[in-house]
């Protein structure tokens, strides 16, 4: 009976990493590196986003936004000087990569406040800048996973 329930755990365990595994494999081959004519680039999982360039950079959004009563919307931009102007209060570790956020909001409407994330990171003589609007109930349900995901896959231009 024991050698059964050793035997049954080492089997569960066993299946459990190869399920991260796979898991991990399967988002690496999702993951799409996009380049900018500014140099930037970033790379992002295409099955949880799409992209769109922009003159700056890319804004993002969620493949399943249509469906969504209030999807997320990102924008990653390289921006001219060492960092921009104003109040950044807080730091975020990307990685070993500094960022400086702060987070605005506003009063919304039936699916909560809209939460703003700022956030930029140095880059050789310019900066990258993160904007993420998403809505929530309160600034803790607000989900700022996506634009944490892009900042810290952005590379800098040579």
């Amino acid at each position: 009976m024991r050698r059964s329930l050793v035997a049954l755990l080492v089997a569960s365990v066993a299946a459990a990493g190869c399920s991260g595994t796979s898991q991990d494999a399967t988002r690496e081959q999702n993951m799409q590196t996009l380049k900018h004519p500014n140099g930037l680039a970033v790379s992002f999982d295409s099955r949880a986003m799409t992209a769109k360039q922009t003159d700056r950079g890319f804004e993002f959004a969620p493949v399943d936004a249509a469906e969504r009563r209030a999807p997320w919307s990102a924008e990653l931009t390289l921006q001219p000087g060492l960092q921009p102007s104003g109040a950044w209060p807080d730091s975020h570790d990307l990685a070993g990569r500094s960022a400086r956020f702060r987070v605005d909001s506003r009063p919304g409407g039936s699916a909560g406040g809209l939460f703003v994330l700022n956030a930029w990171t140095g880059c050789a003589a310019h900066h990258l800048a993160l904007r993420l609007e998403v809505q929530a109930e309160t600034q803790q349900d607000a989900e700022f996973d996506p634009g944490w995901a892009l900042l810290s896959s952005a590379i800098c231009p040579a």
